[in-house]
Parts: structure tokens; C-alpha cells; sequence
């Protein structure tokens, strides 16, 4: 059985791992690098000014949803994002990511945020189970790399 738990500092090697791994097999790791050093800061923003929920059964962690909080610069309005979500591709039957989400759904509710706001690539089922789960599709990012 799949357990979801809030991630403590002891954690932090397989998040780092993990966040590695997503990095390097995702487009957003193309475009965005993902030094260890960066991404262990990121990880920390986020067990700080929000949560790290970890997917984990039979103590093996195998899946993550990294979430921090941030005053939106126009509105004001306290809002929680995803920094990443990632579930190991051979546990991925084990609907370890719908856990996560919903996880930190009830974690943002709790907290009292205005949004959460979760990213996923344009046209994926990803964007489509998000839009399943009641999320809005509000914009599409582009990057040019210098």
C-alpha cells in the first residue's frame, strides 16, 4: 500500500535523487539545468515555505510532490506551486501521483492558499488529469535559452 507522508531533512538525498532524475528526462531540465547545488536549495524553499510529500511503500520512496508558497506580485494573494512532481516510472501503476496531488491539495486547503498552481507539458495526459481534477489551464511558457 502506497503511503504519502510529509518529507523531513533526512529525506533529502533520494528528493535530491529524485529531482535529478526528473531534471535530466524531462523538457523543462533542458531548458531550465538543474546543478545539484541549485536543486537542493530549490528543495529546501520548498520544505521551508511549503511541503515535500513523499510516496513511499514498504519504506522505499518512489515518488514526490514539491510544493512552496509565494505572494503573487500583482494580487498579493498567497499562492502554493509545484516545483515538482515525479513518480518513478516502474511505480507508476501504483497511482502514486493522483495520492500526491491529492495530498497536497488537502495540504494547500489547510494552509489556507488562494491557488495551487501545478504545471504540466501542453496537451499531455498530465495537463488533461489536471483539468480532470477541477485545475484551469491558465497559460503556456515559452523559453529561449541564451
Amino acid at each position: 500500500m502506497v503511503k504519502i507522508y510529509v518529507a523531513q531533512e533526512s529525506d533529502m538525498p533520494r528528493v535530491l535523487a529524485m529531482g535529478m532524475v526528473f531534471m535530466a528526462t524531462r523538457p523543462f531540465g533542458s531548458t531550465h539545468g538543474g546543478a545539484p547545488d541549485r536543486l537542493t536549495a530549490a528543495i529546501k524553499i520548498c520544505l521551508t515555505t511549503g511541503v515535500v510529500l513523499l510516496a513511499a511503500e514498504s519504506g522505499k520512496v518512489f515518488g514526490m510532490l514539491c510544493i512552496y508558497t509565494i505572494e503573487h506580485p500583482l494580487t498579493g494573494e498567497l499562492c502554493a506551486e509545484e516545483l515538482a512532481w515525479w513518480v518513478d516510472p516502474e511505480h507508476k501503476s501504483l497511482l502514486a501521483g493522483p495520492k500526491l496531488l491529492r495530498a497536497g491539495i488537502v495540504w494547500a486547503r489547510q494552509i489556507g492558499v488562494e491557488c495551487l498552481k501545478m504545471s504540466a507539458l501542453a496537451e499531455t495526459r498530465v495537463g488533461l488529469f489536471l483539468e480532470h481534477q477541477g485545475f484551469v489551464k491558465a497559460e503556456t511558457s515559452y523559453v529561449l535559452r541564451f
